[in-house]
């Protein structure tokens, strides 16, 4: 026979007790979650968006670029490619996604 005791524990509103299991496959199909430097495919993955809208909208829009910049990378030559922080251009996207689709 098992002893067992009953503990009773009120979480906040936005948390959420999930098994290891749920947990690891979440984190399996979100594979940017944990990656630091997006490159341009990663941010077209991300945002469901063409190379030609980032370019259009974020990159070459003199506003929203002056909001990214410190943390987006420009290539300097032919061999080097876009950067971006992860985690501050998918907040970035997620705070600014009405202002963004109406550019």
């Amino acid at each position: 026979m098992k002893n067992s005791i009953n503990i009773n524990v009120e979480l906040p509103d936005d948390y959420l007790i999930i098994s290891k299991s749920e947990y690891y496959s979440l984190m399996d199909n979100n594979p940017l979650s944990t990656k630091t430097w997006w490159n341009m495919e990663d941010l077209m993955n991300e945002s469901n968006e063409s190379r030609k809208w980032i370019m259009n909208n974020l990159i070459k829009n003199k506003e929203i670029w002056k909001e990214i910049e410190h943390f987006s990378y420009l290539p300097k030559h032919n061999n080097d490619e876009y950067r971006f922080v992860g985690i501050k251009m998918r907040q970035y996207l997620e705070n600014n996604l009405k202002r963004l689709k109406e550019v």
